[in-house]
């Protein structure tokens, strides 16, 4: 391959989604070619932040209020509705951002395209999460805080297989209130009623098992969302994420990084 046919590639590289058999001659490439092996670094460190993300996107109708009355009740105080909202909101906006027509993005656009939405997406994150961070400590207990290492957040992208669709992921592990998982997927074939119902879980390192949500219908645009609250379970260390279909075969994977906060 020349420099051209290697950096058409590297968007497929930096995801993980590029078959094996290009996958082994862009690596063979890049061992001797210092320019294609530094815009293949750079497209890395962007997809390590975001596999994906997009232009902003519109919150789901209905999506931020059933997210803040799940939560409130998570969090077992009245709070603030109207405060917890505009956080909830914000929050689930970052995510349908960067849960939507991921591969599309990204197989669509140049590779300095695809770096500079990566970058967008994250200073959008950021934002969104110091919001629902400070909400979420403000509903526990008087003198108590959430410190913000207790809220991580991740993203799914599709397996080399299925090749459609992105997801977020954002997880609250804490022992003050409830833990619980918000998944949102999009992108994802509508007029395949057949891969339906999707089944999400997370998995631990030792290869525990739990059930996170079932999607049982998508919007026009190939998306859901899901949250589950989890009464008696420490969601410490379940860290991978899996969408997988009827079939159980996978469609999304993704990893959640609990080493720091989101």
């Amino acid at each position: 391959m020349n420099c051209l046919a290697v950096r058409e590639h590297l968007p497929e590289l930096a995801i993980g989604v590029l078959p094996e058999k290009e996958q082994a001659a862009v690596e063979r490439h890049l061992q001797w070619c210092a320019g294609c092996r530094k815009e293949a670094a750079d497209l890395g460190q962007a997809a390590a932040t975001f596999a994906f993300a997009l232009a902003p996107a519109s919150v789901p109708r209905g999506l931020a209020d059933r997210v803040v009355t799940r939560i409130r009740q998570a969090a077992g105080a009245p709070g603030s509705r109207r405060r917890m909202r505009a956080a909830a909101a914000s929050t689930i906006a970052a995510m349908v951002a960067v849960a939507g027509l991921g591969w599309g993005a990204v197989m669509a656009g140049k590779a300095d395209r695809f770096a500079e939405r990566a970058r967008v997406a994250e200073q959008q994150k950021s934002v969104a999460l110091d919001q629902f961070r400070h909400v979420l400590a403000n509903l526990g207990n008087i003198g108590t805080s959430l410190p913000g290492n207790e809220t991580h957040f991740g993203q799914l992208a599709p397996t080399s297989t299925g090749r459609r669709g992105g997801g977020a992921v954002l997880q609250l592990v804490s022992p003050t209130m409830l833990d619980f998982v918000i998944v949102i997927v999009n992108g994802l074939d509508p007029t395949d009623t057949s891969a339906l119902p999707y089944r999400v879980t997370l998995v631990n390192a030792v290869g525990d098992v739990l059930k996170a949500g079932r999607i049982t219908r998508l919007d026009a645009n190939g998306g859901a969302e899901t949250f589950h609250q989890f009464q008696n379970r420490d969601l410490r260390g379940f860290t991978k994420v899996v969408v997988t279909d009827s079939s159980g075969e996978v469609v999304l994977r993704g990893t959640v990084d609990q080493s720091t906060g989101a």
